[in-house]
């Protein structure tokens, strides 16, 4: 287990690799008292055409309470009705809005205004465990399809985090951080690698720009 302290450094630096990767799946385990999230991160490839993003799970333990919001209509409608989700539903759910990508620059241990959105509109608010609540990770999912907008909110409470690359082997976590730091670097600076993500070139007072 390659778990390390979440500093205020560690929770900033988790933004640069978890920005614009695609959520793949969130899989709660009560009896362990865990959350496993799979993600497919945005990665610079050794060559032009290797592949240009890597799939990583990332582990929440001791989990101390979930919170989810699933609503019908877009992310800014306070009155988009809210529908019941038992827990048990989750991963389906997230499945269901066919692996869309998350964005910003604060996932983990972010503001209190982010979940003041949407803290009193929830589908489903679980208690595990007292200890298991010295941190918080916010996922979301939007669906804006014709006639089928919605909004999926996720806050888990947890204690310890680790990285698992695609075959189940622990990640250092800083170095998962310096990963996502250097492809947005790279972007910044028009590293052919970074193409074909539909992402472009940031602005030098952004958190990846080059100012």
């Amino acid at each position: 287990m390659r778990k390390v302290a979440i500093t205020p450094d560690v929770a900033h630096g988790l933004g640069y690799a978890l920005n614009e990767a695609t959520l793949l799946g969130i899989e709660p385990y009560e009896d362990e008292r865990e959350v496993r999230l799979g993600f497919s991160v945005l990665a610079l490839p050794e060559t032009e055409s290797g592949p240009r993003s890597a799939t990583v799970t990332l582990v929440l333990s001791p989990v101390g309470r979930i919170a989810v919001s699933y609503r019908l209509g877009k992310w800014n409608d306070e009155g988009a009705p809210v529908q019941p989700l038992p827990l048990t539903e989750l991963a389906d759910l997230v499945h269901g809005f066919r692996q869309q990508p998350i964005y910003g620059w604060e996932f983990v241990d972010s503001p209190e205004e982010r979940w003041a959105h949407w803290k009193d509109r929830l589908s489903v608010d679980v208690d595990w465990e007292r200890e298991g609540r010295t941190h918080v990770l916010d996922v979301f999912q939007e669906d804006l399809s014709w006639g089928k907008e919605r909004i999926l909110d996720v806050r888990v409470w947890f204690h310890d985090l680790e990285v698992l690359d695609a075959q189940g082997y622990p990640i250092n976590v800083t170095e998962f951080v310096e990963r996502g730091r250097q492809w947005w670097a790279a972007l910044a600076t028009g590293d052919p690698r970074t193409h074909g993500h539909g992402i472009y070139g940031l602005s030098p007072d952004s958190p990846g720009g080059t100012g």
